[in-house]
């Protein structure tokens, strides 16, 4: 019976060991549980980060296409202008014709006049 009670002891030491062991288990679990939480909240703010930039990526996507579109309509502005530029020197050009043609019909009436005058006024002498 000495030996059953040696047993019954031993048996009660192990189990108070093992409630031991299981306490500092428990202990290291909601510790690891703790730290698994902090990790979580810090993977979530990671994602919303990350989700911010990413809106920030697509509005400067976004600006960048309007300052794009905006750069087009410029070129276009500037190339409507050149066109525009380019037709008045055209009419520059034909209205600088239209005035040697001008001045050539004014200065070969004038010829023209003085023979006509010099003619009249031969025959009236």
């Amino acid at each position: 019976m000495l030996a059953q009670l040696g047993d019954i002891e031993e048996g009660l030491q192990d189990g108070a060991d093992g409630a031991g062991e299981l306490r500092n288990g428990n202990e290291e679990l909601e510790n690891n549980l703790a730290v698994l939480s902090d990790s979580t909240l810090t993977f979530r703010d990671g994602l919303e980060e990350a989700a911010d930039g990413s809106g920030d990526i697509e509005r400067n996507m976004s600006t960048a296409a309007d300052g794009a579109e905006k750069l087009n309509e410029g070129v276009q502005a500037y190339t409507n202008s050149a066109g525009d530029l380019n037709e008045g020197i055209q009419q520059y050009v034909k209205g600088a014709g239209s005035l040697d043609t001008g001045v050539q019909k004014y200065t070969g009436a004038a010829g023209d006049l003085k023979q006509w005058c010099a003619a009249v006024h031969c025959r009236s002498k």
